[in-house]
């Protein structure tokens, strides 16, 4: 689950650089709106499990903190840019936005089933 929390993350950085159309990209966008509190939210919200996912692959074993942050990080993200509301119309969606609805949900059930893993697996 390392990998996954890993591959999540940078597929949330990688997809808020991705162009939506013709608005820019999330990247631009946050960094357009309400200051720069949602662009510090987008940028730290996948790069803090980038952060744990390598120091977890640096220094094994897995700390119970480490997939904690990282759900913590995925979940801000989720919350910060309402994924329910885009729940509805996940088809119709650019492909930026689906990759990046997509990292948030897969982040946070790969954070989730790191922390409810047995200590013995991890």
């Amino acid at each position: 689950m390392k990998l996954g929390i890993l591959a999540f993350g940078v597929l949330g950085l990688v997809a808020a650089f991705l162009p939506i159309g013709d608005r820019g990209t999330l990247f631009s966008a946050a960094n357009d709106q309400d200051g720069k509190a949602e662009l510090i939210i987008l940028i730290a919200g996948f790069a803090v499990p980038i952060v744990v996912a390598l120091l977890a692959w640096t220094r094994p074993p897995m700390a119970v903190w480490q997939p904690a942050a990282a759900l913590g990080a995925f979940a801000l993200v989720a919350v910060k840019f309402h994924i329910w509301s885009y729940l509805p119309d996940v088809v119709s969606l650019p492909l930026a936005l689906k990759l990046f609805y997509g990292a948030q949900v897969g982040g946070v059930v790969s954070s989730a089933v790191e922390i409810a893993r047995p200590p013995a697996e991890a």
